[in-house]
């Protein structure tokens, strides 16, 4: 199991996506690429690509 990585003042840390990240998300996903090929692509778990 990965440790989760906390910031300076013991918060936890997330990844930030841009809009050009989710737009190129997006537009692989109408192309047909599968969810879970996309997310693996990316380095991202299948979830983050759903919600």
């Amino acid at each position: 199991m990965e440790a989760k990585k906390l910031t300076k003042t013991g918060k936890r840390a997330y990844r930030r996506y841009d809009a050009n990240f989710k737009a190129e998300a997006v537009k692989q996903l109408e192309r047909g690429m599968s969810v879970t090929e996309l997310a693996g692509s990316l380095g991202v778990k299948p979830s983050l690509l759903h919600n």
